[in-house]
């Protein structure tokens, strides 16, 4: 699982509080944590999951940093107005 998202009972916000990353993070995981960001932080999602991305490798955290790359790339995705069909 890519994130415990915590409940910060003073701030009343998703937190997060503990990232556990894995290269078995599932899809499932890593759009949950884009959903998370883009709610979080809307436009400037994508901005804050590539702060994540130089704390990994910061940390020395190759697998966390690869999973964190994935989450940047699920919010670019996101974050992509759609196309209307073509009449």
């Amino acid at each position: 699982m890519i994130s415990h998202i915590v409940l910060d009972q003073e701030m009343g916000r998703h937190d997060f509080c503990s990232v556990v990353n894995s290269p078995d993070t599932s899809e499932v995981d890593v759009c949950r944590a884009a959903d998370v960001l883009i709610e979080r932080h809307g436009a400037e999602a994508e901005i804050a999951a590539e702060r994540i991305v130089y704390q990994m490798l910061d940390r020395g955290d190759r697998d966390g940093l690869l999973v964190w790359m994935r989450v940047k790339c699920a919010i670019a995705k996101l974050q992509v107005p759609r196309r209307r069909p073509a009449h």
